[in-house]
């Protein structure tokens, strides 16, 4: 890419040679320092590409192995200069937009953030705009290891962090550290107790009195394991300590699921026609309001994507220039009917995802049980999901009561 554009600013000129020796001319041009490059045969000729200063060598090089020479054509800045030379506004419109150009790359245009999970985007943005690096910002004489030091302070979670300013993107590189372990409680007086309804099936007891047994009905918040414990000794109960109960209680526990399936619904289609509404985006200012839904758009249902391109000077050079495109495409509600087959499976696929997103991945489904009810205009729903998970929770009591 670099070496297209040094060709583009200094000019190129595309020769054909024709001529017996043509073989013996492009040896001789290179021995003389003269650049070559996109070289072909074509018929009875060899096309190449020279600069203009190697293309006044190729006179010699013509009159000594008697080819002829012809100029093809001709590329490069210094040709359109010559062919708008008498455009003066032009040149100087173009003179600007690249004098422009050249500034906004002194100024950073583009933050970005990497490997951070625990600590949010906004966060590291906003401390680093505290220590002077922002969109906007000048680059030059911003240091990276005063932000380095700052995030390191602000943020105790991160275990090494390191900025690069490359061109106008400043990339934050973040790994965080593990998170700590909180050290377990176990002095706090507490009982265990039971955290939905269920049926014992099974208690195992490491700390404490347990007060219910296998087969026992409990319901939420009802006492598994005591924290009281009784002191004995040959005479009897002499004393009651309070302790930090810990079991392992498991339960057998029902989960019911009521809902109805319509047969009828609206089945959405795209029709296929698109509205585009254009916009810009200048340092993050909505110039032509593409961001704002456009009521005049002459669609009732559509779908509304904005595509963004920023420009740029290649992949470090980003600019604060966004061209936005906002895509409102149609789509059609077609009145569907399902069947009583259809419904049955769409209602079972519901219930499997009910289960996937509530169930624990500790939990054992033991027995699964759906009942269907048809009706004219829909498919009634009631399962019955048996499983067996641990019951119990940890909850702190006042011992002095």
């Amino acid at each position: 890419m670099l070496t297209n554009l040094t060709n583009y600013i200094k000019g190129s000129v595309r020769v054909s040679v024709s001529g017996f020796a043509a073989e013996r001319f492009l040896n001789i041009a290179v021995r003389r320092g003269v650049r070559v490059w996109d070289v072909r045969h074509t018929g009875g000729a060899v096309e190449m590409n020279v600069t203009i200063k190697g293309f006044r060598l190729l006179r010699d090089c013509a009159r000594k192995t008697g080819c002829r020479v012809k100029i093809s054509g001709k590329n490069g800045l210094p040709f359109t200069l010559h062919r708008y030379r008498k455009r003066k506004l032009l040149i100087g419109g173009f003179v600007f937009f690249l004098a422009a150009v050249y500034m906004l790359t002194n100024f950073i245009w583009l933050v970005d953030v990497e490997g951070n999970n625990m600590i949010t985007r906004d966060a590291v943005i906003s401390a680093c705009k505290a220590q002077g690096l922002y969109v906007g910002a000048f680059k030059y004489g911003l240091s990276e290891k005063p932000v380095e030091q700052a995030l390191k302070k602000d943020f105790p979670d991160i275990a090494w962090v390191n900025v690069l300013i490359t061109g106008t993107r400043a990339t934050v590189l973040i790994s965080e550290s593990p998170p700590k372990q909180e050290p377990a409680d176990n002095e706090t007086p507490c009982d265990v107790v039971a955290k939905c309804d269920g049926l014992i099936e099974s208690i195992a007891t490491s700390i404490g009195t347990p007060r219910v047994k296998k087969q026992d009905v409990v319901q939420k918040g009802d006492v598994l394991v005591s924290s009281a414990v009784d002191i004995a000794d040959e005479s009897g109960v002499v004393g009651t300590v309070y302790t930090h109960a810990t079991a392992s209680v498991t339960a057998r526990m029902y989960l019911n699921f009521d809902f109805d399936v319509p047969y009828d619904y609206l089945k959405k289609t795209p029709t296929g026609r698109v509205a585009r509404r254009y916009g810009l985006i200048l340092m993050d200012r909505d110039i032509f309001n593409v961001k704002k839904i456009d009521t005049s758009i002459p669609y009732v249902n559509y779908d509304r994507i904005i595509i963004r391109k920023q420009l740029g000077l290649g992949e470090d050079y980003p600019l604060p220039i966004i061209f936005a495109t906002a895509e409102y495409q149609e789509f059609a509600q077609t009145p569907q009917k399902r069947t009583p087959e259809q419904a049955r499976e769409l209602a079972a696929r519901i219930v499997q995802a009910r289960l996937l997103s509530e169930l624990d991945i500790s939990a054992d489904i033991m027995d699964r049980k759906i009942d269907f009810t048809e009706y004219p205009d829909r498919l009634h729903t009631a399962a019955t999901v048996t499983i067996i998970d641990d019951i119990g929770e940890q909850k702190p009591v006042n011992a002095a009561q």
